[in-house]
């Protein structure tokens, strides 16, 4: 009964970001560039998701596991690079332009030895949480408006869920961590309600304007 639950979470936790997918591509021409890029990095995120369903059915278990690395890699870049874009501090982004420097060895190292993938991940979620915190505080206190902001909304949701799935990632090889690990989904289909909820205030604000 466990099992048949976490599945079916698992599956709402893929298809949860269709919600912040849907309206953000309804509205692709009122957005900056980067924030069109974001959008395609759900795409990326969610195709990977599809590919997993799929090697799943046809119990392709190394397939799976060359998307997963491949996205593994992907995820952290995009994301820095992401920040990179928002924040304004200068030593900020000098740490993020050579934050590559660290992640990719690291990666390396995680694709060799399986027992470092937590550490990995643990690691890259805690300095996108970090770095995505200071952005947030930058965004607050440049804009008075911050519910209709989407760049808080979307940075907000990266902070949600590298802050909340590193503690996962840090337990991914013990026990506790195998049956915390629907919690992980929780946490993934909330980060996606984030997007959506942002998508929705900022282009509610947009629509308002274009009336005036």
């Amino acid at each position: 009964m466990v099992q048949e639950w976490g599945f079916y979470l698992q599956l709402i936790s893929t298809f949860s970001v269709l919600f912040p997918l849907v309206i953000g591509l309804l509205y692709f021409q009122e957005i900056g560039s980067v924030f069109r890029y974001f959008i395609g990095f759900l795409i990326v995120g969610f195709a990977v998701d599809l590919a997993g369903w799929m090697f799943y059915i046809i119990e392709n278990d190394c397939g799976n596991h060359v998307v997963r690395y491949a996205y593994n890699l992907f995820e952290p870049l995009f994301l820095i690079w992401f920040l990179m874009h928002l924040g304004s501090n200068s030593k900020l982004k000098f740490l993020l332009i050579n934050a590559w420097m660290i992640v990719l060895p690291l990666w390396l190292i995680s694709v060799f030895f399986n027992d470092f993938f937590s550490v990995y991940k643990t690691i890259t979620q805690i300095f996108i949480a970090f770095i995505s915190c200071f952005c947030i505080l930058e965004v607050i206190e440049k804009d008075s408006k911050i519910m209709s902001s989407l760049a808080f909304w979307i940075l907000f949701g990266i902070f949600f869920y590298n802050f909340c799935t590193f503690f996962f990632m840090s337990f991914v090889n013990t026990a506790l961590g195998l049956d915390l690990w629907y919690l992980h989904n929780i946490v993934n289909v909330t980060t996606n309600l984030i997007y959506f909820f942002g998508f929705c205030f900022s282009f509610r604000s947009i629509s308002k304007l274009g009336h005036n």
